[in-house]
């Protein structure tokens, strides 16, 4: 059903994994599910959220290369 169809994991070794019941869409962390949800690119997304975290852009990508490595893989 649409608007109830979101599961996220908050805990645990799969935090920020993601699927959507209705459209079977998922991802393995939430920069991911702003991507799809926003219908940006993951680059786009990225930098969209480091700003809004106030986080520069190029610590966001130090913090966490694993994110954007398994982003574009995962495609």
């Amino acid at each position: 059903e649409g608007g109830k169809s979101l599961s996220v994991r908050i805990r645990g070794t799969k935090i920020g994994v993601f699927k959507d019941l209705a459209t079977n869409e998922s991802g393995d962390n939430l920069v991911e599910l702003f991507a799809q949800a926003k219908r940006v690119s993951f680059g786009d997304a990225l930098r969209e959220c480091a700003q809004w975290a106030c986080v520069p852009l190029a610590a966001a990508r130090r913090a966490a290369p694993e994110i954007i490595h398994s982003s574009k893989t995962h495609r």
